[in-house]
């Protein structure tokens, strides 16, 4: 991207990349969800999204930032469907999933430094510090930090049953740790500032989905569940007592007839078949005489 299109390195920076965290997220539900496309079938779309906005970016002259937080966000959006694939659709264990996006993160950074950013460093260290390069290495480095960052947020969420709210607590102090020990020039290192924007990446999963309420579904969802196997326990509990009063066998069957009356009473002459609990099978008993 061109340098009149990027933003400056700052707070006002690092607040706007919070909100677009929190919004890809919900962004990327939605795309899988709502809009029934799933984990996979979207990608092609922002894929294509993508291309558009960085060809028109290159065709504009006027300044402003609209294009970089349009490609953040339509990133964040693909790497959120991504993650869901790989831990969900494939149900790869989250932890190698995360150690697989560590080394894919540290390689991209490594060969995007080798091959461009060490020779242009000397150019790009104005408001844009070293780390804004908006180039083909930056967003596939933007893509691996947003899918690390939403696994990781789903691991704190589910597999350490902290839910989405306990998610939140404990990822957001750690987003802010890093902005105090780096206000006052760690953020502008390249591996603090892909160390923060992986750290925004988790808190903003957890966030998006408790804010979107993926948390109180799940919550109502288990009461649902809780009271449906109270209701279970209750019905056993009333069947088995019903099951202790209740007459087994002939003296059941008379009792039938004693309730019906004449209606069932047999005819004169007439053989009844009687079921005979004793041999479990139908009988051919003497004709009943009245």
């Amino acid at each position: 991207m061109r340098k009149i299109h990027l933003p400056i390195l700052g707070p006002r920076y690092w607040v706007a990349l919070c909100i677009a965290s929190v919004f890809g997220a919900n962004m990327g539900d939605f795309f899988a969800h709502n809009l029934g496309l799933g984990h996979v079938a979207g990608l092609p779309f922002l894929a294509v999204a993508l291309a558009v906005v960085m060809i028109a970016e290159r065709f504009d002259r006027s300044a402003h930032e609209g294009y970089y937080w349009i490609a953040i966000i339509i990133v964040r959006t693909a790497a959120t469907n991504f993650a869901d694939f790989a831990s969900g659709d494939l149900k790869l264990p989250r932890i190698l999933v995360m150690a697989a996006l560590v080394a894919v993160l540290v390689a991209a950074l490594w060969t995007s430094w080798k091959l461009s950013w060490r020779s242009t460093a000397a150019d790009k260290s104005g408001e844009t510090g070293t780390v804004l390069r908006a180039d083909l290495g930056y967003w596939i480095c933007m893509f691996a930090a947003g899918t690390l960052g939403t696994v990781i947020g789903d691991y704190c969420s589910h597999n350490l049953h902290l839910g989405d709210g306990g998610s939140s607590l404990l990822l957001s102090p750690a987003v802010a740790a890093l902005f105090l020990v780096g206000r006052n020039g760690p953020l502008r290192l390249l591996p603090f500032y892909w160390l923060t924007v992986v750290a925004i990446r988790a808190a903003g999963t957890s966030v998006g989905d408790f804010v979107s309420g993926h948390g109180h579904a799940v919550g109502h969802s288990a009461c649902g569940l809780a009271r449906a196997s109270r209701a279970k326990a209750n019905g056993a509990r009333k069947l088995a007592g019903k099951g202790r009063c209740k007459p087994s066998g002939v003296a059941a069957l008379q009792n039938v007839f004693e309730r019906s009356g004449d209606r069932f009473a047999p005819r004169k002459g007439v053989k009844s078949r009687i079921w005979s609990p004793r041999f479990d099978s139908i009988e051919t008993e003497k004709a009943l005489v009245s």
